[in-house]
């Protein structure tokens, strides 16, 4: 199981390869810029958010084992104001991480800019 998510997660690093002209497949299915995935702190109760449109079960499935390996409580002030906000599993609105489309279209990315 380990192994497995393992090398699930070295596939992150092929997917965001520029070279790689699928990604463009990828990116058209979340609802967000395709590199900010792989930075953004979600859980793994949270992916289903982002992967809901994703077909392919294998890239479904490196999302999920990536949000199991990166997803972290932050433990100061810095790290939570240098989080991306956009399905933060830290932050939730109804009890759901949130994705305002508004935050995205004035480019407020981090939680620091919110403030």
């Amino acid at each position: 199981m380990l192994k497995d998510q393992a090398l699930k997660i070295v596939w992150v690093q092929r997917i965001m390869r520029a070279e790689n002209t699928w990604n463009i497949m990828i990116q058209n299915k979340i609802p967000v810029y395709f590199n900010f995935v792989w930075n953004m702190n979600f859980s793994i109760a949270d992916t289903a958010n982002i992967i809901t449109n994703i077909t392919n079960p294998f890239i479904r499935e490196v999302i999920m084992a990536w949000s199991k390996y990166y997803f972290y409580k932050p433990s100061n002030i810095q790290q939570i104001r240098n989080q991306i906000i956009r399905f933060n599993s830290h932050v939730r609105i109804n009890n759901k991480p949130i994705y305002i489309s508004e935050l995205n279209d004035n480019n407020i990315v981090y939680i620091h800019q919110y403030f």
